[in-house]
């Protein structure tokens, strides 16, 4: 259960500054956090597993191994 809650809060941060990365404001987005768009990625955050197994197939989170140093 904790891995489960600890990935939530993972997952939801990782997507959340995702979304306010291409914001005029970036920086000021993670200091003052935009509440609507913050319980969207909590909500989404809640399928973390699946978009984690999603994301290793499509090679998102992985490198190459010719890249790894």
């Amino acid at each position: 259960m904790f891995i489960y809650i600890a990935g939530i809060i993972g997952w939801s941060g990782r997507e959340y500054v995702r979304a306010v990365r291409g914001k005029k404001n970036a920086a000021e987005y993670e200091i003052i956090i935009d509440t609507d768009l913050a319980w969207q990625c909590l909500k989404r955050g809640a399928a973390w597993p699946l978009q984690a197994n999603r994301a290793v197939s499509y090679t998102h989170l992985t490198l190459p191994t010719k890249r790894i140093v």
